[in-house]
């Protein structure tokens, strides 16, 4: 068992789940109910902001994409351009 492997996949899963999970949730549901409540809102907005959320967001982005490039250059064996063109190859440079 490659304990490498097994780490940067459980990152790459974890932290991009709950970044786009987290941005989603902001942009879909918190925004609009904190729009809608007007200027009541800004208690609860201090309140999320106080709580490293500013910090977190960015912090799960770039776990998600530094593990995504290291499990990439492992799979592609250095970035090797023949096996970017194959079929599975083509499929994770799209992802």
């Amino acid at each position: 068992m490659d304990v490498e492997l097994v780490v940067l996949r459980l990152l790459h899963i974890t932290a991009g789940a709950f970044w786009v999970g987290t941005t989603l949730f902001g942009a879909l549901f918190l925004l609009p109910s904190v729009q809608a409540a007007g200027p009541a809102a800004s208690g609860v907005m201090r309140q999320v902001f106080q709580r490293a959320f500013r910090l977190v967001i960015p912090v799960s982005a770039f776990v998600t994409v530094l593990a995504g490039l290291r499990l990439y250059w492992r799979m592609s064996s250095g970035f090797s351009a023949s096996w970017i063109r194959s079929p599975s190859g083509l499929c994770f440079t799209a992802g």
